[in-house]
């Protein structure tokens, strides 16, 4: 799953967002490995502050986003193997 930190759910231009990308079994339930790599990729008006690819740890990989300054929608896709998971955004002008 990929979730955004919780001080994140309201986005502006310019900010400085967490991204979490979690390894989830059936049930939901977070799978604490470590070392998993996770690709991050970004399309619209944001850019990745962080790494493109960041190892998991404890099941969960984070990831830095700085958010554009054109108030636009976001996404943002984690990509493991032949596993993704995605999230939409929506950014406002300050």
């Amino acid at each position: 799953t990929t979730e955004l930190s919780e001080r994140s759910s309201r986005v502006s231009s310019g900010d400085l967002i967490f991204v979490y990308a979690s390894l989830v079994d059936e049930n939901g339930t977070v799978v604490r490995v470590n070392d998993k790599e996770v690709k991050f990729e970004i399309e619209g008006d944001a850019m990745l502050v962080s790494p493109e690819v960041i190892a998991t740890e404890a099941g969960i990989a984070s990831a830095m986003v700085k958010v554009g300054i054109g108030g636009r929608s976001i996404t943002i896709k984690a990509v493991m193997g032949e596993k993704e998971s995605a999230i939409a955004i929506n950014s406002s002008p300050k």
